[in-house]
């Protein structure tokens, strides 16, 4: 999760220096609506994963 919301964000900091859109960087609307897709997923398994990890701990 760290490493894909550090990549994310040295994207927009490039696009931020370049003056050009994270959409150009990516190549398109499909692969940045992937690359939004891949953050979301990887937040949601983070977030059950450390729930079942505290759940078998409580055990």
């Amino acid at each position: 999760m760290l490493i894909s919301l550090n990549l994310f964000a040295n994207v927009g900091i490039y696009a931020d220096e370049n003056n050009t859109t994270p959409l150009l960087v990516y190549g398109g609307n499909a692969a940045l609506l992937a690359t939004w897709l891949r953050l979301a997923l990887s937040g949601i398994v983070t977030v059950i994963f450390g729930i079942e990890l505290f759940a078998l701990s409580r055990k």
